[in-house]
């Protein structure tokens, strides 16, 4: 009962008190939701390896598409 009346005293008898504890608690907490989700994305993007090369790719589509406007204004 002691650890409680403590806690009161400090922390939630006053409203400004009460609320920078919050606004603290708050950004710890979303710190702590950032960082534990993006560990987990990167585990598991790690996993799904597909081997895929987006920027090859972009080239590619991008060579097709001039080659197909080259051949399309040349006939029109």
């Amino acid at each position: 009962m002691a650890f409680g009346t403590t806690l009161y005293n400090l922390v939630l008898k006053r409203t400004s008190t009460f609320m920078v504890v919050v606004v603290g608690a708050t950004f710890f907490f979303e710190r702590g939701v950032d960082v534990a989700a993006e560990k987990f994305w990167d585990s598991h993007n790690a996993r799904c390896n597909h081997d895929l090369d987006f920027g090859s790719t972009l080239q590619q589509q991008l060579k097709l598409q001039t080659a197909l406007d080259v051949t399309y204004w040349s006939t029109h």
